[in-house]
């Protein structure tokens, strides 16, 4: 009987077990028998089950009349059942489990013979239905216009980048800078963050939204309620360590369709993320074949832009030689699945004595224009952005014309605050140091005691603000005024 039971498992029962009345069940429907349910049945056990579930053939009657529990004496004077109805029989007496359901090893079967049916082979047919539901694949702008000519206009959705790099590389910045842009356009965005925390990409986030590491870090609540105003509307999820692969993207997932959105789902790294389908890997090499066999499932199942990060193996950066030898294809930790399972395929190096430009060689690129192309992108470490440039070992002069873009988007950006901050000491003059922070506090302006100091000093400099210093006691207490009237206008 156990045999027939665990048969019945592999297969599952073609009925179903839907109500309970006065200790008596009801079969109320029944699925059709499919090839798949008779490999490795005998004949009179196929006969058996589809006389059970044909249509015009009654359920057995001891299935509407046999009581909960059975009598064990009742049992044993029931006459022989065939295959089939032995195997309900054994069902219909199973011991409570869990939730109390007598029938709740039926409910495992069911749910194996659920998963059966979902791995069925795709006819062509089966995909091009899924084309029509989901209309035109739309190719995403990455901002990066080398890339973006590559891919005939931009990533399309869905589809899987995997983006390789040694420590430091700039993995995460490409990638985070990728989701705010793509947050931008309209995307539900999703970072499950192991390797780096979800407090550290909050922070490359909020400096991406225009404020500083030094904010960041002082967290004066004036600046924390102006950072959580602006990143409140963000369209964007932080996963951490106790989510797998499988439970982030389910979220990720049923969050974009309520939202009726696209998603793109970044992964911080192949090699430090867990998933069921890696749950009981014994290496590091099949837990990576897991994890990437995780990341096709989900990114089909939920139509995503997946953007996965993983680690290089040492080959591939230990000297200059090496990184010029190496075969970009292969240079992912671990195993040679994540080659496999990238459509689009960055490798990230930093050129030596260029700590702030990052330099990205695709060498595979499927549907794209072309592939084994690459292009260099400059780092802005103020505002946590890239832009691409040129390549910095054959052009010096790109570093320098770095340097004087960076300097003077910092010195706009002062000025603009400067400019809040004269139109608070023109309406209240008089207003000491304590008395003007409250002031800007006040206002919302999202001006921190730092920012507020660097934008005195700019307005003392320029001749718009005086400082009127007065005594009290041993302390000198400063006092700002405006110096005209028409300095406060912009």
């Amino acid at each position: 009987m156990t045999a027939m039971f665990d048969k019945a498992e592999r297969h599952s029962v073609d009925w179903d077990f839907t109500t309970e009345t006065n200790g008596h069940v009801n079969n109320e429907s029944a699925d059709p028998i499919t090839p798949e349910h008779d490999a490795g049945d005998t004949a009179a056990e196929r006969t058996a089950r589809r006389a059970m579930t044909a249509s015009d053939v009654s359920p057995p009657a001891w299935l509407d009349v046999a009581p909960w529990p059975r009598d064990a004496a009742k049992i044993a004077n029931d006459p022989p059942l065939e295959p089939a109805a032995a195997i309900a029989a054994e069902l219909a007496t199973a011991p409570a489990v869990e939730n109390g359901s007598p029938y709740s090893r039926y409910k495992e079967a069911e749910a194996e013979r659920a998963k059966a049916h979902q791995a069925r082979p795709l006819t062509p047919a089966d995909i091009i239905k899924t084309w029509q539901s989901e209309g035109r694949i739309e190719r995403v702008p990455t901002g990066f216009p080398t890339l973006d000519d590559a891919c005939r206009g931009g990533l399309p959705v869905p589809w899987r980048v995997t983006i390789v790099g040694a420590p430091s590389a700039g993995k995460t910045a490409v990638a985070l800078i990728l989701a705010k842009r793509l947050e931008a356009a309209g995307f539900c965005v999703g970072i499950l963050g192991i390797d780096e925390e979800p407090e550290d990409h909050a922070a490359r986030v909020a400096q991406m939204c225009g404020f500083t590491i030094a904010q960041c870090e002082s967290r004066e609540p004036e600046v924390l309620e102006a950072m959580a105003a602006k990143m409140a509307t963000l369209r964007m999820r932080f996963y951490d360590s106790t989510h797998t692969i499988e439970s982030a993207a389910d979220d990720l997932g049923a969050w974009a369709t309520t939202e009726k959105r696209k998603a793109v789902f970044v992964v911080d790294t192949v090699q430090t993320a867990r998933s069921d389908a890696s749950a009981n890997a014994k290496s590091p090499r099949e837990t990576v074949e897991g994890n990437a066999a995780a990341l096709r499932a989900v990114t089909s199942k939920h139509r995503l832009l997946l953007v996965a990060l993983s680690e290089a193996n040492r080959g591939s950066y230990r000297s200059e030689d090496a990184a010029e030898t190496a075969n970009d294809m292969a240079a992912g930790a671990e195993s040679r699945a994540l080659e496999f399972m990238a459509q689009t395929l960055m490798m990230l190096r930093t050129p030596k004595g260029h700590a702030d430009v990052v330099h990205a060689r695709v060498p595979k690129n499927r549907k794209g224009s072309t592939a084994g192309f690459e292009f260099w992108l400059r780092l802005d470490r103020d505002r946590h952005d890239l832009a691409e440039c040129s390549d910095p070992t054959s052009d010096p002069g790109e570093v320098q014309r770095g340097e004087q873009e960076r300097r003077t988007r910092n010195l706009n950006a002062v000025e603009r605050d400067a400019r809040k901050v004269l139109r608070i000491v023109a309406a209240q003059p008089g207003l000491g140091k304590t008395g003007l922070r409250a002031a800007v506090k006040a206002a919302g302006s999202g001006i921190g005691h730092d920012l507020l100091d660097a934008c005195l000093v700019v307005l003392v400099q320029s001749g718009r603000v005086e400082n009127r210093p007065e005594t009290h006691g041993s302390r000198l207490d400063a006092h700002y005024f405006a110096v005209s009237a028409g300095g406060t206008e912009e």
